[in-house]
């Protein structure tokens, strides 16, 4: 699991993105992380195999130029640092970061799409020939991240096709769906941050001008209003506002979480008597609450209902550290503890 983050507005994006990172890595994540603006018609990308941390000591990406911008905190799920997120298409003129995985989408074309965008002239600087923990290997036996793929064919309708960024985001996803979010840059485009959602968790706040993406709300310093974004569409958000349309094709239907809020509380409380969990654990609690016939939420299930349980200071936030990537590194890690 990851976290991610967007930001536009009319101050520097970079030090807002790093604040909202910071709030919510170690609930998924810390283990890559990196961070995308643009301005005056310009990528502008720093990533590092660490935490934040460590992207703030390595490199100077809260310099970085411009009001919009995204970032990405990683699990730790195998590669270098050309595996971490943002990826950026081969012409540097588009940003990604995703957090999921392909989930019930097993069948993927991911070495049909490859070999198309390679014959086109991309180039895949995540691609190694061997396989990469359990990313799908082509059929030469070599493997690239999933989210370049992704990146690349944003690209491709956005930049080459000449598509409307919405149209490009959906047709992205549709050719190539998981049980994912994700969040574009353009260069082309600067100034919207465009976006997909599957069944990962996606939440928008806004205060005053500004608009914010993240994984939580409980990475937003105290924002005037509160969005979830719906399942099974793209968006792009700018400066006057949230524009969302539904896919056209629903490629699997996504369970309400709204619902599950009581018995969630409910099942969540029960299991903190036994000591803090993370993220993850509680995921397993949650997950049985949703039939096999939808994708669950449980993301953002777990998320919204520590976030109310903490806000009631009924729980509070544990936060510890872990091995990291590299030998003798260290990441965050969250956890939700009775108070």
């Amino acid at each position: 699991m990851c976290t991610l983050a967007a930001y536009i507005g009319s101050e520097p994006a970079a030090p807002r993105l790093l604040d909202v990172l910071a709030r919510e890595e170690g609930w998924a994540g810390a283990y890559y992380t990196g961070l995308a603006t643009v301005h005056e018609g310009k990528l502008h990308l720093r990533k590092v195999v660490g935490d934040l941390a460590t992207l703030l000591r390595q490199t100077d990406a809260r310099e970085l130029p411009g009001s919009i911008g995204i970032a990405h905190s990683r699990s730790k799920s195998g590669g270098d640092r050309e595996w971490g997120h943002p990826f950026a298409d081969s012409r540097d003129r588009l940003a990604y970061v995703a957090n999921g995985a392909r989930g019930v989408f097993t069948e993927t074309r991911a070495t049909e799409h490859v070999q198309r965008l390679r014959a086109g002239g991309r180039t895949f600087r995540s691609l190694v020939p061997e396989p990469v923990g359990n990313y799908p290997c082509l059929a030469d036996g070599s493997c690239v991240h999933f989210s370049e793929i992704m990146c690349q064919l944003v690209a491709e309708h956005l930049h080459d096709e000449g598509c409307q960024p919405l149209e490009a985001m959906s047709r992205a996803f549709l050719e190539f769906p998981a049980e994912i979010v994700g969040l574009a840059l353009s260069a082309d485009h600067p100034d919207r941050i465009l976006g997909f959602r599957g069944n990962m968790p996606l939440m928008v706040g806004r205060n005053g001008a500004e608009t914010m993406l993240a994984s939580t709300a409980m990475a937003f310093p105290d924002p005037a209003w509160l969005m979830p974004v719906p399942p099974n569409c793209a968006l792009t958000v700018s400066r006057q506002g949230i524009d969302i349309r539904p896919f056209a094709i629903v490629p699997r239907p996504v369970g309400d979480w709204h619902p599950l809020l009581p018995k969630a509380r409910e099942m969540i409380l029960a299991e903190l008597q036994a000591g803090p969990r993370g993220l993850g654990a509680l995921n397993k609690i949650v997950l049985p609450l949703w039939p096999d016939s939808v994708l669950a939420q449980k993301d953002f299930l777990v998320y919204e209902t520590i976030r109310r349980l903490r806000d009631e200071d009924v729980v509070r936030i544990e936060r510890s550290q872990v091995p990291g990537v590299l030998p003798g590194t260290e990441v965050p890690f969250l956890a939700a503890a009775l108070a």
